[in-house]
C-alpha cells in the first residue's frame, strides 16, 4: 500500500543515520538510559557532575555530551538536574524504538527523503540500501564522516544538508 505524500501535513523528510529495518537496538542504548536515569536518582545539580556519572556508560566524550542535551540544571525551581525527556518512558520504549513497524513492500512514501549516514556507524549498511529505496523512492543519501551521533558530531556540515535539503524544490 502507497501512503499519499500528505504535504498538507509533511513536506520533506529527514532521517539521521538509522535504516528502515526490524532491529533490536544495541545494548549501549539501555545503559544511556540507566546512566541518565542514575543522574536524576544521584540528585545532581552541574552538568560537569552528570557527565562524570556518564564516564561509566559512555566512553566518547562527545557521546556524552549529547546525552546531556535535555538535561535542566539545577535552577531556583528545580533544585536538582532533571531530563526534560521522561526517562522511564524512553526506558521502556527501547525494544521498540529500533523496530519500523512494516515489512518492505508494505508501505511507501513518495515524498522527498533524505537519509544522513555517519561514515563510521553500523546503523546505515549495504542491507539497509534496498528497503530504503522500496518505502523512500524519491530518496537523496549523504554521507559525514562521524559516528551515530551525526548532528553532534558534524554540527555545522550536518546543518548546512539540512538547510540544503528543506530549500531544494
Amino acid at each position: 500500500m502507497s501512503e499519499p505524500a500528505n504535504t498538507e501535513v509533511l513536506s520533506k523528510l529527514i532521517v539521521v543515520d538509522v535504516a528502515p529495518t526490524r532491529m533490536k537496538l544495541t545494548a549501549e542504548f539501555k545503559g544511556y538510559i540507566e546512566g541518565m536515569q542514575k543522574i536524576e536518582r544521584l540528585q545532581l545539580r552541574t552538568k560537569k557532575e552528570a557527565l562524570e556519572v556518564l564516564e561509566d556508560y559512555e566512553a566518547d566524550p562527545i557521546v556524552r555530551q549529547f546525552l546531556l542535551t535535555n538535561l535542566n540544571v539545577m535552577t531556583a525551581s528545580e533544585p536538582f538536574a532533571k531530563f526534560r525527556v521522561p526517562l522511564d518512558t524512553l526506558g521502556n520504549a527501547i525494544p521498540e524504538i529500533g523496530w519500523f513497524p512494516y515489512a518492505p513492500g508494505e508501505r511507501k512514501w513518495e515524498g522527498s527523503t533524505m537519509f544522513i549516514k555517519g561514515a563510521q556507524s553500523p546503523f546505515i549498511n549495504k542491507h539497509s540500501l534496498a528497503p530504503m529505496e522500496s518505502f523512500f523512492p524519491h530518496l537523496q543519501f549523504d554521507i559525514l564522516d562521524t559516528g551515530h551521533w551525526v548532528h553532534g558530531e558534524r554540527p555545522a556540515e550536518f546543518k548546512k544538508l539540512v538547510e540544503s535539503f528543506i530549500r531544494m524544490d
